[in-house]
């Protein structure tokens, strides 16, 4: 919402060069600063009462939550700018970081491991590549406003290849975790290959409009066949 917010305050929410609106085609700015003001009153009460529940053994766990909100905060203002000047990634790559690493210690009452944090690699390569893609989408609408993805910047053809390359690198960085932890069910992530490059050079040639979906729907099964693989046969060198 803070998104949005910024959007309409700097001018690319335009209807003269935006033809998805995001909220302003629903609501007022005066009810979208209430959902604002709402969301912002909950998410300090519902850190205050997580706190209030830390004792012993996850004590240490309050500093956590302090933390979690912190960047929540953070990640929520600077998106927007930042996305403006080719830098988006990076406040999305700390929220998926900070949002794995919180649930982590809630399930475990432990920091993960640093071989742990490798076993997410692939996961947040999965989620990156889903969100540029997304950019993709609207590659024409962030040119008309001025704004400078990372898309915008390399153009149409030369978004799609790079993010071919974040795929590649998904399924190369699984591949090499499955021998390294010696655990062959995380080859089975390989039968999404085929298909996610072929929605590639069907987007390279072709039109994009549900390019972003189609990202999503074939990558999101070689994620789906990797969470399975690890949680059944296990990683050799989790610790």
């Amino acid at each position: 919402m803070i998104n949005s917010y910024i959007d309409y305050i700097t001018g690319v929410d335009d209807p003269k060069t935006s033809s998805d609106r995001t909220l302003f085609e629903v609501v007022s700015v005066t009810t979208l600063l209430g959902f604002i003001a709402f969301s912002i009153t909950g998410m300090f009460v519902l850190t205050f009462y997580l706190t209030t529940l830390c004792h012993g053994e996850t004590e240490w766990m309050a500093k956590m939550f302090v933390m979690y909100l912190a960047s929540l905060l953070f990640n929520s203002c600077t998106y927007t700018p930042l996305k403006y000047i080719a830098l988006g990634p990076i406040p999305f790559v700390m929220y998926a970081t900070f949002t794995w690493g919180i649930y982590h210690c809630l399930f475990t009452n432990s920091l993960p491991t640093p071989m742990q944090s490798i076993l997410f690699a692939p996961q947040l390569i999965f989620l990156t590549t889903c969100f540029l893609a997304g950019y993709h989408r609207d590659i024409e609408e962030d040119e008309k406003a001025g704004i400078k993805t990372i898309i915008t910047m390399l153009g149409k053809k030369n978004s799609i290849i790079f993010l071919s390359f974040l795929a590649l690198l998904f399924f190369v960085s699984m591949t090499f975790l499955a021998f390294y932890g010696q655990n062959n069910l995380i080859l089975s992530t390989l039968v999404a290959l085929p298909k996610s490059f072929k929605i590639f050079k069907e987007g390279y040639y072709s039109s994009t409009s549900q390019f972003n979906y189609q990202v999503l729907a074939a990558l999101r099964v070689g994620c789906g066949f990797y969470i399975g693989a690890i949680g059944i046969g296990g990683f050799k060198h989790l610790i």
